[in-house]
């Protein structure tokens, strides 16, 4: 995701309840796995590639959604900041 590159230090991510159906089919090894490997992947330490073909597939999903939560936060971001630098400019009369 590499948060920090963009100075977000962003401090929390979004897990979904739809992904229960997939998560139950894995055991409980193949599920610890995948736990460690999104908190790898959301922490920016390069999680090593997966191997077992099912665990990719499951995470494919999972990133695809963390990848959009991100681009909606970094967009909210802008707007947050945008709107402060609007609110002071009129406050003290400046230009943005």
């Amino acid at each position: 995701m590499k948060l920090s590159k963009d100075g977000l230090n962003k401090p929390a991510f979004q897990m979904y309840n739809k992904y229960i159906h997939q998560i139950e089919e894995l055991t409980d090894e193949e599920a610890g796995r995948l736990f460690k490997h999104i908190f790898r992947y959301v922490n920016d330490l390069e999680p090593p590639e997966l191997e077992d073909r099912l665990l990719k597939v499951v995470f494919k999903n999972i990133k695809e959604d963390l990848k959009n939560d991100l681009e909606k936060y970094i967009n909210a971001c802008k707007l947050k900041s945008l709107g402060g630098k609007n609110a002071m400019a009129k406050r003290y009369g400046k230009k943005t």
